[in-house]
């Protein structure tokens, strides 16, 4: 059995970050900054709210590789790219 090519989708995601900022004077024109961070706020109201549901992708493929000589270039160092090509004709695996 096969799905088509893009007959899934995930539906909407709402959430609300807030963000609470305070200048407090320390000396002159000096100042500290106090803040707070509420992330996902509406799951802070209700636990059913703000919930992040996907249709999950398990399949992760290597197309591109990346490594690093830092003895290449005069010392400066560089990247070497590697294209997996093995990936793109096959079926992927967990």
């Amino acid at each position: 059995m096969t799905t088509p090519r893009n007959s899934e989708v995930s539906p909407w995601q709402q959430t609300i970050d807030l963000k609470f900022i305070q200048q407090i004077p320390v000396y002159g024109k000096v100042r500290a900054e106090l803040y707070a961070n509420v992330l996902n706020f509406w799951n802070l109201i209700d636990h059913n709210w703000g919930l992040q549901e996907e249709v999950p992708f398990s399949y992760k493929r290597a197309v591109a590789g990346a490594t690093f000589n830092p003895a290449g270039n005069g010392g400066l160092g560089s990247w070497a790219y590697t294209f997996n090509s093995s990936t793109l004709n096959t079926v992927p695996t967990r």
